[in-house]
């Protein structure tokens, strides 16, 4: 510390969010080093603030020497004998004190969790079981107590290239850095006093202040959101691979109590001998034609004969091929023509002549109509007897497309089936369109799906949001308790309560929303 006075008294504060830990020490100008052994819950940082502060002094008779110096010693004799008396503009000797701060970075390690993840080899073929053991130990080196939990997740490494996935960090997130939240206040400055506060109140003021047919490409392996670990620390699960000769990250977030999290991961990679490469589009209209690549790839140190075949219903492949250790052949394929009945599943197979490379890769194609079939004219009617009704074919229709839907019901009650596909077809999928979806199809296995993200709609008073992250809105949360109450659907008891804690804060005018609502004067208006 850079302190003015000689000798003080210091007053020294941990603080951060509030005061951790106070002390009291003698502080010189000769030794102005203050040790405060840094503790690891002090984390991730912390402010330091020392308050010195001295007495009143008596004048000190040697002052004038380095005042007037050796040049008058009629002068300084008179300022030894006669030390200036304080006043109430000048007190040179009048108690004083002064406070600094400072920020110290403590880190995280006293809250991370070490998560180690392994598994029992390093590459495997499609389709083959990976044993993944899973081991959590706390910061002091202990395996974590029996009952934490980690979230694991298999992911394709190809995925997380194209965005990495910063939400595994559960600890920087929950643990950022923090600001200084503590006010300091104090009667000293009145107690002392100072000769005067000038224009200190007055302007100008002071400063401111991111084997089968390969065909099972997803690139999330699996998703288990608690993996309970036993006594020792320690689980294990099983991690089927899927088709995709690729590599796969498996990360494990881990939580114990409330204030310790970790993560850990590590890699596998599946592959094989000879791979098929397509490079067909996954997805066509009506009427395209399109050309695609077919590519071999020889894995292996060895040179390979291969005979390809491919087929869409009739064969459109088949040829040899000659591959050099670590080369590729490639094949364009020609497709004139999607039709919308056609067979969308493409499948392709290579086999080494003489050896035990092999490959077979299903593609399954979707092909969207060029023209969409709308509906031009609906009409509902009661049947009781003959009933006809004109048709003809809308002008300009395409030959081949439409055609009329009739279907017949023994009460009005029941959804027509037009309407039954409008709810299972509709695209959007905020809170409430996905609730009525839900409710309007009787579909209990949907809205259980939306239960289990329901508290991440809910915001920090309980009221339900249209999108995660957004503002809560009460006239939602009232919709969604009432609408699905009537349609027989269970609502977690958590996200219920805190629902109807919201709605009640809302109605008693403890908490306001942004959205719209009638007014005493929109009342009186109307």
């Amino acid at each position: 510390m850079r302190t003015p006075f000689r000798e003080a008294s210091a007053l020294i504060s941990v603080e951060a969010g509030g005061i951790i830990e106070t002390f009291v020490q003698p502080l010189s100008r000769f030794k102005p080093t203050i040790e405060i052994p840094v503790k690891a819950e002090w984390g991730p940082n912390v402010f330091i603030s020392v308050l010195a502060v001295r007495g009143r002094v008596e004048p000190l008779r040697w002052y004038s020497l380095f005042q007037w110096g050796w040049r008058e010693p009629a002068a300084w004799f008179n300022a030894w004998w006669n030390p200036e008396q304080p006043t109430a503009m000048v007190d040179l000797a009048k108690p004083a004190y002064r406070l600094g701060l400072g920020e110290i970075a403590v880190g995280t390690d006293g809250f991370k969790l070490k998560v180690e993840i392994s598994s029992d080899k390093t590459d495997y073929r499609p389709r083959e079981e990976a044993t993944v053991k899973i081991k959590v130990t706390t910061p002091d080196g202990k395996p974590a107590p029996a009952g934490t939990e980690v979230a694991f997740a298999a992911v394709d490494q190809a995925l997380l290239e194209l965005r990495p996935n910063n939400s595994w960090n559960l600890l920087d997130a929950l643990l950022q850095k923090r600001g200084y939240e503590v006010e300091t206040a104090t009667a000293q400055s009145m107690v002392i006093g100072k000769r005067h506060f000038g224009k200190k109140a007055l302007p100008p003021g002071g400063g401111g202040g991111r084997a089968p047919a390969r065909e099972l490409f997803d690139t999330l392996l699996q998703w288990n959101p608690r993996v309970v670990l036993d006594a020792n620390g320690s689980a294990t699960l099983k991690v089927a691979m899927n088709d995709s000769l690729t590599e796969f990250k498996l990360v494990g977030v881990a939580t114990a109590g409330v204030g310790l999290f970790g993560t850990g991961s590590t890699s596998v990679k599946t592959k094989q001998d000879l791979q098929i490469i397509s490079g067909l589009p996954l997805l066509v209209r009506e009427g395209d034609s399109f050309k695609a690549m077919l590519t071999l790839r020889n894995g292996t140190a060895r040179q390979m004969n291969v005979m390809v075949n491919g087929k869409n219903g009739p064969n459109l492949l088949d040829a040899k091929a000659e591959l050099g250790a670590g080369r590729r052949w490639r094949a364009k394929l020609e497709h004139q023509g999607c039709r919308r009945h056609q067979q969308p599943a493409w499948e392709f197979s290579a086999k080494e002549d003489g050896g035990n490379g092999q490959d077979t890769l299903r593609i399954t194609q979707q092909i969207a109509p060029a023209v969409p079939v709308t509906v031009q004219q609906a009409t509902f009617t009661r049947i009781a007897g003959k009933y006809e009704v004109a048709v003809t074919q809308p002008a300009g229709a395409l030959p081949g497309k439409g055609g009329l839907e009739i279907s017949l019901s023994p009460k009005l009650a029941n959804p027509p089936p037009g309407l039954k596909r409008f709810f299972e077809e509709y695209p959007f999928g905020c809170l409430e369109q996905k609730t009525s979806i839900a409710v309007g199809l009787h579909d209990e296995k949907r809205w259980q799906q939306i239960a289990d993200t329901l508290p991440g709609y809910l915001d920090g008073n309980g009221l339900a949001s249209y999108f995660p992250g957004s503002a809560g809105s009460a006239t939602l949360t009232a919709y969604i308790l009432d609408l699905v109450t009537l349609a027989g659907f269970t609502i977690p008891e958590d996200s219920r309560q805190r629902m109807l804690q919201g709605l009640t804060a809302y109605v008693e005018g403890r908490i306001k929303t942004a959205e719209w609502a009638p007014t005493d004067s929109c009342c009186r208006a109307a």
